[in-house]
C-alpha cells in the first residue's frame, strides 16, 4: 500500500515540476532560462524523473546500461531546490554550486 502511495506522490510532484519548468521556460525565454544554473538543475531533475517513471512503468530496467538507482538518487537533488529558497549557509551553497558545475553541460 505504501509503495503505491509513494508512486502516485512521485507522479504528482513530477507533474508539478514539469509545469513549473514549462512556465519558467515560457516566462524567461530560452536564452535567459538556460543562463541560470539552477534552472539547468531543475530541468535535468525533471528529465531524470520522467525517464525514471517511464522506465519503471515499462519495466525496462534490465535494458539500461546504467543502474536505475542512479536516476532515483539524482532526484534527491530536488532538495537542492528547497535549500536554494532558504538561502542556506555559505558552505552548503558552495557545495551545491560545485555539484551543479559537475553536472554535464
Amino acid at each position: 500500500y505504501l509503495e503505491e502511495v509513494l508512486k502516485y506522490c512521485n507522479y504528482v510532484f513530477t507533474c508539478i515540476f514539469i509545469v513549473e519548468a514549462l512556465l519558467k521556460l515560457v516566462a524567461f525565454g530560452l536564452h535567459r532560462f538556460f543562463k541560470d544554473r539552477w534552472n539547468q538543475l531543475d530541468l535535468s531533475i525533471v528529465a531524470l524523473s520522467i525517464m525514471g517513471i517511464t522506465l519503471e512503468e515499462l519495466k525496462m530496467n534490465a535494458a539500461l546500461p546504467i543502474n536505475p538507482t542512479i536516476i532515483r538518487i539524482m532526484r534527491v537533488l530536488r532538495i537542492a531546490r528547497v535549500l536554494k529558497l532558504l538561502k542556506m549557509a555559505t558552505g552548503m551553497r558552495a557545495l551545491l554550486d560545485t555539484v551543479m558545475q559537475a553536472l554535464p553541460q
